[in-house]
């Protein structure tokens, strides 16, 4: 099952993880330690720690999610072998017989 998971894992989405963590964990930050930048409290760094982490796990994982879900849908697709009847591909020949 890990080996799975691994092979859904890339460097796109790893680098989209994280710039998606970047942003939701910057606003995460700003609303959970905006008393630090008025000087009313101390930073917390495991916050600030889990502000980033979670968006970032939780990117990944969806994203990996929706790549298992879309594979099998286009391999499908792919594979398919539709090929028009005989009388379709030449319509104006008939067939003796």
């Amino acid at each position: 099952m890990m080996r799975d998971w691994c092979s859904r894992l890339s460097r796109d989405l790893v680098w989209r993880a994280v710039k998606i963590s970047f942003v939701v964990g910057s606003i995460l930050n700003l609303i959970n330690q905006g008393e630090v930048l008025w000087g009313a409290a101390e930073l917390s760094i495991p916050h600030v720690v889990l502000n980033y982490l979670v968006p970032f796990a939780v990117s990944l994982f969806s994203a990996m999610q929706a790549r298992a879900q879309s594979r099998p849908l286009s391999k499908a697709f792919k594979t398919a072998d539709v090929r028009p009847a005989a009388s379709a591909r030449n319509p104006g020949r008939r067939s003796t017989g």
